[in-house]
């Protein structure tokens, strides 16, 4: 158990950055309401990037990523959480 806890948390910390590159790039591609600029922003903050995406996904029809990232951020704290209070 203390060992599976911090791979999971892991991936889903990876599988967060990988959601995060696809909306930096959609920020790119948007020319709308996005644009290199916001993409800058959302690259030094990635809760500017995040609340971005939510904001345009269903415009951009990224709702599935959207979710899926949310998920990971909120399963990342937690497992985090889980995994420092087995080590201690």
């Amino acid at each position: 158990m203390m060992i599976i806890v911090p791979i999971i948390s892991g991936m889903t910390s990876l599988v967060s950055i990988v959601c995060w590159v696809m909306t930096l790039v959609a920020m790119v591609k948007d020319s709308e309401k996005g644009g290199v600029g916001h993409a800058i922003g959302g690259f030094f903050c990635g809760l500017y990037a995040l609340v971005w995406g939510w904001q345009n996904r269903e415009r951009l029809e990224r709702q599935t990523v959207m979710k899926v990232w949310l998920a990971c951020v909120f399963g990342g704290i937690v497992l985090n959480g889980v995994a420092g209070a087995l080590m201690s």
